[in-house]
C-alpha cells in the first residue's frame, strides 16, 4: 500500500510539474496575448446556456456561432471549475475558429491544483487530452468503443506529454494505467480539440450518451455541432475576445495615430456583421496593419474594400507580404512563387477540412521553408499548442473567414475548370455543409464575369430550396400555396447582395419566393432581414402574405422600421400576421405596424397574435399614430383577426385601439370575459360590417350580450360563426363533451342569438359548432332562425341536441327556401331521429345534409 502511495505521489507530482513548465513555455511565444487577458467580461466573451434551452439545434457547423439563438448568461473559468454544481459532470464547450477554446484549456490545467486547494468541492486531479493527437491505435481496435480502450488512449497521451516535457521521468504504462483508473473517481478530463476525423470522436460520443461517467467531470472543447447535445449537464460557447473591448481597443489606438476614422471601420463592420475579425487578437492584429498600410501610412489613394471578399484578399495580401519581409530579414529566403504554392495548399486542405469535417491542417503537408517558421506571424493561421508537442505539428485558421475564404478560392477554380454543371463536384457544393461558401463563390463569379456559374449557383440554390424547405398547404377556396421562412433563403440573399442585386438573378430569385413568407427575428440573423430589405428596394418578391415573428425582446428601432417600410413597398401582399410573444416597447411595435399601412393600398387582412405580454401599455402617441394611419380613406384593410390571447384584459386593450373600419372580426383561441364592449364598438352602427367569428374562446354570457348588442344594427351582416365557446377557458374540441364544459349559451344568450338573427335579413351562414347547446337553447335559437329567410349555410354540429329536436331539424329544412347545407353531426340523435331528418329532406334535392 505504502508503495502505490509513493507512485500515486510521484504520477501527481509528475503531472502538475509539466502544467507548470507548459505555462512557462506558452509565456514565450509571440501569439500568447489573449492568455493575459482576464477570461470574463469585459475582455472575453464566454457563454452559458441555460438547461432548460439546451436544445441540438441551437448552433450548427455550418452557420457561425457568434449569433445565438436563446438567451446566454455571462461565465468565466470559475463556471468550468468550483463554481459547478455537483450534477453537471458533462460539460460541453463550443466554439468557432479561433475563439480561444484551447487557450481556456490551458488556463484551467495550469491552475486547477491551485484551485483545488482553494476548492476541495473540485475534483482534485486534472488531465489534459487533444484531439489532434496521433495515437497508437495497435491495442485499442478490439475495443474501439470500449472504457478500457479509451483510458489506453488517455494513458498513451499522458506519458507522451511527460516525455515531451520532462524526459528524465520514468513511468511505466502499466502504472499510469492503474493510476488513471484509480483516481478516475475524483478526476477531471479536459479534451480539447475534437472533431469527426479525431481518433477519439467515437470514445467522446459514447461517452456523453455514458449515464454511468467514469470520471468526476468530463469537459469537452469542440466547434458547433459535431456532438448532440441532448446528455449534456452544462452548455457554454466561446466567442473569443468580448467585441466591446476588441473593438474598443483597436479603433481607441488607430484614432490616436489617425484622427477620426469611424468612415473606414463602418464599411468593415457592414462586411463583418458578427465581427468575427474582432474576435481573436491574431486577425484583429492582421486588420489594423492592413488599415495602417493601406489607408495611411503610404499615402495612397486605394479605396476601402466593396466586399468581403475584397477584404479578405487585402488581409491575406498583407499577411503574405509581412512573411515575406520577415523572412528577409532572417536567414531565410521566401520568394512570391512559395506564396503562391502555399496559398494553393492552402486552399485544398480548407476545402478538405469542411468536407471530412476536420478542422486541423498538419504542419507537415506545407512547403519546407514554413516547417520552422512560427505560423502565429502569419495572423490568419495560427499554431495548436499540445502539450505532447515540443514543436506544433497542427495549425488551423484564426477564423472561420479566413477558412471559407480559401476553401471558396479552391471551389472556383474546380468550378470553372469543369464545363458540366451536372457533376458530381458540382453537386456536391450545393450540400449544406458548403453553404458558407456559397456568398464567396457568388461575388467571385461576378467580380470575374462569370455569369453562367453564378446563375447556375443562385439557380440551383432556388430549386433546392423549393424542393425541401417550402411547404405546401391547402388554402380555403381550394388551391395551393407555398409557405416558407426567410431563414430558409438566407443563403440566397447574402449571394443576391454580392453580386450587387444583378437585375435578371433578381427577378428570378423573387418569382420563386414562397407565397406565404414567415419571418422571425429569433430565427433569421440580422444581416438576413437586412438582404431582404435590400431586395425589397430593388424589386418586389412575388408574396401574397407576410408573417412576422416578433418573438424577440430587444430589436433596433431602425432595423424594424426599415421593414416595415419594405413590406409596405410588396404591393402583391394582401394579407399581414404579426404575432409576439413578449415585447419590451410597445409604441416601437406600434410603430412598426404603422409604418406596414401607412398608405398602403394592397393590404386587406390583419392577424395579430398574443399573447403580446408588455411591459408598459402603449402612450397616448402611440394610439394617436394608430387613428392617423388607420383612417386613411386610401386603405384596403377591411379583416382583422385575433388569435391567442388568454389574458382577457389584452385583447380588451389591442381590440380598443383601432378606429371602427373593419368589415370582419375572427377572434380565435382568446380570453373574451372583458373585451364585448370593445368588439360592441367597432361594430355598433357600422352598416359595412358583414363577418363575425368568434372560435375557441372563454366567452361569458354578459359577453356575448354585449356582441349581440354591437351588431343588433348591422344589417348586411351575412356571415355569423360562433363555436367553441366556453365560459370560463379556451376549450378544444374534446373537451366540449367534458362533464365539467360550461356552455356560454344559457338561456339569455339563447334568447338574445334568437332576437338578433331577427334582425339580420342578409345573414346566410351561421355556424354553432361545439358549444354544448342543448334541446332547449336550440328551440329558441331555431325560432330566430325561422325570421332568416336567405340562409344558405347551418351548422349545428358538436352539440348536445337529442331526438326532441328531431321536428325542429325538420322544419328548418320546410321553412328555409334557400338553405343549401344543414350539418348536425356529433349530436345525440338515435337511428331514428336521423331516419326522420332524412325523410324530411327529401323533397329538397338541393340539400347537403351532414348527420
Amino acid at each position: 500500500m505504502a508503495e502505490k502511495n509513493v507512485i500515486d505521489d510521484r504520477i501527481t507530482a509528475t503531472i502538475r510539474e509539466i502544467y507548470r513548465l507548459h505555462s512557462l513555455q506558452l509565456k514565450e511565444k509571440s501569439c500568447d496575448l489573449e492568455r493575459s487577458l482576464s477570461i470574463r467580461e469585459p475582455f472575453y466573451c464566454l457563454r452559458r446556456v441555460p438547461r432548460f434551452l439546451v436544445r441540438p439545434d441551437l448552433h450548427s457547423s455550418s452557420e457561425p456561432a457568434y449569433t445565438p439563438l436563446v438567451r446566454l448568461d455571462d461565465a468565466s473559468t470559475d463556471d468550468l471549475t468550483w463554481k459547478v454544481p455537483a450534477s453537471c459532470r458533462k460539460l460541453l464547450i463550443e466554439g468557432d475558429d479561433g475563439s480561444g477554446k484551447t487557450m481556456i484549456c490551458f488556463r484551467l490545467i495550469h491552475g486547477w491544483y491551485d484551485l483545488w486547494r482553494k476548492h476541495p468541492n473540485m475534483p482534485e486531479h486534472c488531465l489534459y487530452i487533444s484531439g489532434t493527437t496521433n495515437f497508437d491505435m495497435v491495442d485499442a481496435k478490439s475495443e474501439i468503443t470500449s472504457c478500457k480502450g479509451f483510458i489506453s488512449l488517455i494513458t498513451q497521451s499522458v506519458l507522451t506529454q511527460i516525455n515531451s516535457v520532462l524526459p528524465a521521468i520514468s513511468i511505466s504504462k502499466t502504472e499510469m494505467h492503474s493510476w488513471i483508473l484509480a483516481n478516475a473517481h475524483n478526476m477531471a478530463l479536459i479534451v480539447d480539440n475534437i472533431c469527426i476525423t479525431s481518433q477519439l470522436f467515437e470514445y467522446i460520443c459514447d461517452l456523453i450518451g455514458d449515464n454511468q461517467l467514469t470520471f468526476s467531470r468530463l469537459l469537452i472543447f469542440t466547434k458547433p455541432g459535431l456532438l448532440h447535445k441532448t446528455n449534456v449537464d452544462c452548455l457554454f460557447y466561446s466567442y473569443g475576445l468580448s467585441i466591446g473591448y476588441s473593438h474598443r481597443v483597436f479603433t481607441k489606438h488607430l484614432a490616436k495615430q489617425y484622427g477620426e476614422i469611424d468612415h473606414i471601420i463602418t464599411p468593415i463592420l457592414r462586411f463583418d456583421p458578427s465581427m468575427e475579425l474582432f474576435r481573436n487578437p491574431l486577425s484583429c492584429s492582421l486588420l489594423g496593419s492592413y488599415l495602417e498600410l493601406y489607408l495611411w501610412d503610404n499615402g495612397m489613394d486605394i479605396p476601402a474594400p466593396s466586399c468581403k471578399l475584397d477584404l479578405l484578399d487585402s488581409l491575406i495580401h498583407v499577411s503574405t507580404s509581412n512573411l515575406i519581409t520577415v523572412c528577409r530579414e532572417s536567414t531565410k529566403t521566401c520568394t512570391t512563387q512559395d506564396i503562391k504554392h502555399f496559398i494553393e495548399i492552402l486552399e485544398k486542405l480548407a476545402f478538405k477540412g469542411i468536407q471530412t469535417g476536420s478542422y486541423y491542417i498538419s504542419k507537415n503537408v506545407l512547403p519546407e521553408i514554413f516547417h520552422d517558421q512560427h505560423i502565429c506571424d502569419l495572423h490568419f493561421l495560427y499554431e495548436v499548442h499540445n502539450l505532447d508537442d515540443i514543436v506544433p505539428r497542427a495549425i488551423s485558421f484564426t477564423g472561420r473567414c479566413f477558412r471559407d475564404y480559401f476553401a471558396s478560392r479552391h471551389v472556383c477554380k474546380q468550378m470553372s475548370a469543369s464545363l458540366q454543371s451536372d457533376d458530381n463536384f458540382h453537386q456536391e457544393i450545393l450540400s449544406t455543409r458548403y453553404s458558407s461558401l456559397w456568398s464567396l463563390c457568388s461575388r467571385s463569379f461576378y467580380r470575374d464575369g462569370n455569369y453562367s456559374l453564378l446563375c447556375w449557383i443562385i439557380e440551383s440554390l432556388l430549386n433546392k430550396v423549393q424542393s425541401h424547405q417550402y411547404i405546401k398547404q391547402s388554402n380555403t377556396d381550394g388551391c395551393e400555396s407555398t409557405r416558407a421562412g426567410l431563414k430558409y433563403v438566407s443563403k440566397i440573399l447574402h449571394c443576391l447582395k454580392e453580386c450587387e442585386f444583378e437585375e435578371t438573378l433578381t427577378c428570378k430569385v423573387c418569382a420563386g419566393f414562397p407565397e406565404i413568407l414567415e419571418i422571425s427575428f429569433n430565427q433569421c440573423p440580422l444581416d438576413t432581414i437586412q438582404d431582404f430589405i435590400s431586395l425589397c428596394s430593388v424589386t418586389s418578391p412575388k408574396c401574397l402574405e407576410i408573417g412576422v415573428y416578433w418573438d424577440k425582446l430587444n430589436i433596433e428601432r431602425s432595423l424594424t422600421e426599415a421593414l416595415s417600410s419594405a413590406i409596405n413597398s410588396l404591393k402583391t401582399v394582401n394579407s399581414l400576421v404579426v404575432r409576439a410573444t413578449s415585447i419590451d416597447n410597445t409604441d416601437q411595435f406600434a410603430r412598426f405596424i404603422c409604418g406596414i399601412f401607412d398608405n398602403n393600398s394592397s393590404i386587406e387582412c390583419l392577424t395579430i397574435g398574443g399573447p403580446l405580454n408588455a411591459v408598459h401599455n402603449i402612450s397616448q402617441h402611440g394610439r394617436n399614430n394608430i387613428s392617423k394611419v388607420f383612417v386613411n380613406p386610401k386603405l384596403v384593410l377591411r379583416k382583422l383577426a385575433l388569435e391567442n390571447f388568454n389574458y382577457h384584459y389584452r385583447s380588451m386593450y389591442v381590440l380598443n385601439c383601432w378606429p371602427t373600419i373593419f368589415h370582419t372580426i375572427r377572434v380565435k383561441k382568446c380570453s373574451l370575459d372583458s373585451a364585448g364592449k370593445a368588439i360592441a364598438r367597432l361594430t355598433e352602427n357600422f352598416e359595412e360590417f358583414h363577418e363575425l367569428c368568434i372560435e375557441f374562446c372563454a366567452c361569458p354570457p354578459k359577453t356575448l350580450l354585449q356582441i349581440f348588442s354591437g351588431v343588433n344594427n348591422c344589417r348586411y351582416l351575412t356571415v355569423v360563426k360562433l363555436s367553441y365557446l366556453c365560459t370560463n377557458r379556451i376549450v378544444s374540441k374534446v373537451y366540449v363533451k367534458h362533464p365539467n364544459f360550461k356552455t356560454s349559451f344559457n338561456e339569455s344568450v339563447s334568447l338574445g342569438l334568437s332576437n338578433l338573427l331577427g334582425r339580420l335579413p342578409n345573414l346566410a351562414e351561421l355556424q354553432l359548432c361545439y358549444n354544448g347547446i342543448d334541446d332547449a337553447s336550440a328551440q329558441v335559437i331555431i325560432e330566430g332562425i325561422f325570421n332568416t329567410r336567405r340562409l344558405t349555410y347551418i351548422d349545428i354540429t358538436g352539440n348536445n341536441m337529442t331526438d326532441v329536436s328531431v321536428d325542429a331539424m325538420v322544419s328548418i329544412i320546410h321553412t328555409l327556401p334557400n338553405l343549401q347545407t344543414l350539418l348536425i353531426c356529433d349530436n345525440s340523435f338515435t337511428t331514428s331521429g336521423r331516419k326522420h331528418i332524412i325523410k324530411g329532406s327529401i323533397k329538397n334535392s338541393q340539400l347537403r345534409l351532414g348527420l
